[in-house]
């Protein structure tokens, strides 16, 4: 057993599953690490058996260190040590273009690969801002010197047949990490635009969305329902006599309750409803579709299971009381809420425990 896991081994250093020590947030970073150092590691094995062809010793040496240098990146970034990674990606970049212009000269557009190391540096979050800014600057510097004290040929051997092909393939691979960089930032903006929309939409308690998301959802669901003449039915409903449990057994009961209650209204409506949590111990549900007669079905349900269920550690039953009716698609929702939350206070006035039901005409 033990001498087979070698094998395996290496095969898993280059692939783009994630890895244990890579978490969710960087796993795009390590992506994009990956990938990037996936290419150099082939196109220096590539490059080393040119050299070697054409009997260019020093530059053979050097890409024996690239190999090396992104092996070692690539171990680096599958451990989640994704600085390091970087770090060893952006020396062997500088040091391979400096010996390459220096070697064989500009024609050969190794010169280029200092701009993905420009913005390797500078997309790495894990690089204060000042210091990236710093490193990135410092590789375009590099690439003007280079240019400046190299401008003429410095290399007149059989390489040169290879030149055209080399120039446009560095060029190429040059391009590709700018291009993944930018993916990967684009990538990263467009999650945190959903997490902060998720943030603004839903409660943080129960995970239900929140009436800001009921509003935002109003919009589409009128357009679609205008179409269809389709309408629904809204319900407002209150957990009866929340106060003395927070009270008596104190919020983090309270808190289980609301959480418990949440997850249960969710179980029990149709995956087209929509159930919020429109504020204290006060949740509204959302029929789609739906006449005010098949919306009662579905809540009586739901009204007799819940004093079954156990939302505390002691036998203490919860129970719950609605206002519904129905509600249309050009109607104006505060007045719709407004008669659900009547009906509720009505349900509450009779005793709890109740449904209070009524058509919009009635």
């Amino acid at each position: 057993m033990d001498e087979a896991s070698p094998p395996r081994r290496l095969p898993r250093l280059l692939t783009l599953q994630k890895p244990n020590r890579v978490s969710k947030d960087h796993y795009l970073e390590f992506v994009a690490i990956q990938v990037s150092s996936l290419f150099s590691l082939l196109a220096h094995l590539v490059l080393l058996a040119l050299y070697q062809h054409y009997q260019l010793w020093p530059m053979a040496a050097f890409s024996v260190m690239s190999v090396l240098l992104w092996s070692a990146a690539i171990f680096a970034n599958r451990r989640g040590e994704h600085l390091i990674s970087v770090v060893l990606a952006c020396s062997e970049l500088c040091g391979y273009s400096i010996a390459a212009v220096y070697f064989l000269g500009l024609e050969f557009g190794f010169q280029y690969y200092l701009w993905p190391t420009t913005c390797l540096a500078i997309v790495n979050s894990r690089q204060q801002v000042l210091s990236a800014s710093l490193t990135g600057l410092a590789c375009i510097g590099l690439f003007l010197v280079l240019n400046l004290l190299f401008p003429g040929s410095r290399y007149d051997g059989g390489l040169l047949e290879w030149s055209r092909w080399l120039f446009s393939a560095n060029v190429i691979l040059a391009a590709a990490p700018l291009i993944l960089s930018v993916i990967l930032v684009r990538r990263q903006f467009e999650r945190q635009r959903r997490d902060l929309v998720e943030l603004a939409t839903r409660d943080e308690l129960t995970q239900l969305y929140n009436r800001r998301y009921l509003r935002e959802f109003l919009h589409p669901w009128r357009a679609q329902a205008r179409r269809t003449g389709a309408s629904s039915v809204i319900a407002i409903g209150d957990i009866d006599n929340f106060k003395p449990i927070n009270d008596e057994l104190g919020h983090d009961v309270g808190d289980d309750v609301l959480k418990g209650v949440a997850a249960f209204l969710l179980d029990q409506v149709r995956e087209e409803d929509l159930v919020c949590r429109w504020g204290g111990e006060e949740f509204v549900i959302i029929f789609a579709s739906t006449s005010l007669a098949q919306a009662e079905r579905i809540l009586r349900r739901l009204h007799e299971a819940m004093p079954q269920q156990r939302f505390m550690d002691n036998d203490r039953s919860v129970t719950i009381s609605f206002g519904v009716t129905d509600f249309k698609a050009d109607e104006d929702m505060g007045d719709a809420l407004a008669r659900a939350d009547q009906l509720l206070y009505r349900a509450k006035a009779g005793g709890r425990n109740r449904i209070e039901a009524a058509l919009e005409s009635s």
